[in-house]
């Protein structure tokens, strides 16, 4: 049971009941039940739960393969994930190379069929893929996951 999702829901349906109660505090509660709703998605959905799933990663050394290939202008690197969080239906993974250059964000958008190994974790489908603000193209006729991380 998510206990946050569950209190998004409350939050969510007060902001409903605020709203239909009229008043000058009707926009109060429409915002609230959009926000409500919003993280109560976020913690409910599947971005979320492979969030939680992935939270022993947090701290350790990765590589970074997206649909096959190794993230865009970085080679071989090994990064640090230092965080990895569900916003909505994306999963966000902040990724710092271990050379102290500027880390940066890699999103996965709508991240779907997830096999959580010990030292593979594979998110097999996404809408799409973006590292450092840009998305990464998936190589045509390509089956390789989305985004695939390997613990050295």
């Amino acid at each position: 049971m998510n206990v946050r999702g569950i209190a998004f829901i409350l939050l969510a349906l007060a902001g409903f009941w605020v709203g239909l109660q009229g008043g000058e505090y009707r926009p109060f509660g429409a915002g609230f039940a959009l926000l409500g709703l919003f993280f109560a998605a976020t913690f409910l959905g599947r971005a979320g739960r492979i969030a939680v799933a992935l939270r022993p990663v947090v701290g350790r050394t990765v590589r970074v393969q997206v649909w096959g290939a190794p993230l865009p202008g970085s080679g071989e690197l090994l990064f640090d994930a230092s965080a990895i969080i569900a916003l909505g239906a994306g999963l966000l993974l902040h990724l710092q190379p271990e050379s102290g250059e500027a880390g940066a964000i890699l999103k996965v958008a709508q991240p779907g069929a997830e096999n959580l190994g010990d030292e593979r974790i594979e998110i097999g489908t996404a809408a799409y893929v973006q590292w450092a603000g840009r998305k990464v193209e998936r190589p045509p006729g390509s089956i390789a996951p989305a985004l695939a991380l390997l613990l050295p």
